[in-house]
């Protein structure tokens, strides 16, 4: 679902995840205060171990489209974005310019449709998307239960 234009801008403290494209390294970065370029930068709230929020990370930094990642407890997430949703979900993304999307293949469509896709994540063909949107569906909502098992057991050797 997509929202509205929120009023969220400004100087902010920061405790976000900052990644490492080229090695897939996710660390906690220091709080620092600084102010956030509203014209470029987006925020996804999210958790770090969550399914979906991070297919909308994996989205956003395959197509190199700079953000700010902040967690569920963050008092932005609490007294903003909750409200404006109007339920506690995840992910969601703020654009720079304060629309609010929530749902992976949602927000993944909405980047798809304004955004200039570095590499598309839907075929243009309609079979080869329809094809895509099954396996996504499949794999998305048809395996959930083995997921949420296997990414947490690991064979002992």
């Amino acid at each position: 679902m997509i929202f509205g234009a929120n009023s969220l801008s400004g100087p902010f403290v920061i405790l976000a995840l900052q990644y490492d494209i080229s090695c897939g390294i996710v660390s906690p970065c220091d709080k620092s205060a600084g102010t956030i370029d509203n014209q470029t930068t987006y925020k996804i709230y999210g958790m770090p171990a969550s399914l979906y929020s991070g297919k909308v990370r994996s989205y956003l930094l395959k197509q190199h489209i700079p953000f700010i990642d902040f967690g569920a407890c963050d008092s932005l997430f609490q007294r903003h974005i909750i409200p404006a949703v109007g339920r506690m979900i995840m992910p969601v993304v703020e654009t720079p310019n304060g629309i609010l999307s929530q749902d992976n293949a949602d927000i993944i469509d909405f980047f798809e449709r304004n955004t200039r896709s570095r590499l598309p994540g839907v075929p243009e063909s309609s079979l080869s998307a329809s094809i895509a949107y099954l396996f996504e569906l499949f794999g998305g909502e048809g395996l959930v239960r083995p997921k949420m098992l296997y990414r947490c057991s690991f064979d002992e050797q």
